[in-house]
C-alpha cells in the first residue's frame, strides 16, 4: 500500500519537527494541531510538559530553527 503525498508530507513534517525539538531536550508525543511533549533539562531532572497550540508553535517554530541554526555557527 502507497501513503498519499499529504501523508508522505505530514510524516516528513512530524520528522523535522521532532529533529528540531530534540535538539532542546523535547521528546514529541503528538503533533498537528500545536506540538505536545515533554522536556527534560537534565538526565536527572523530572520531565515538564510541553503542550503548544498551533499558535503558539506558529511563532516559536520559527524562533527555534534560527536558535538552532545559530549554534552551529
Amino acid at each position: 500500500m502507497t501513503q498519499s503525498k499529504d501523508a508522505r508530507d505530514y510524516l516528513a513534517k512530524l520528522d523535522e519537527t521532532r529533529a528540531l525539538l530534540a535538539a532542546f531536550n523535547v521528546a514529541t508525543h503528538a503533533y498537528d494541531p500545536g506540538v505536545e511533549g515533554h522536556w527534560q533539562s537534565t538526565p536527572d531532572a523530572l520531565p515538564k510538559k510541553i503542550d503548544l497550540g498551533a499558535n503558539e508553535w506558529m511563532w516559536l517554530e520559527p524562533l527555534l530553527r534560527e536558535l538552532l541554526f545559530l549554534r552551529k555557527q
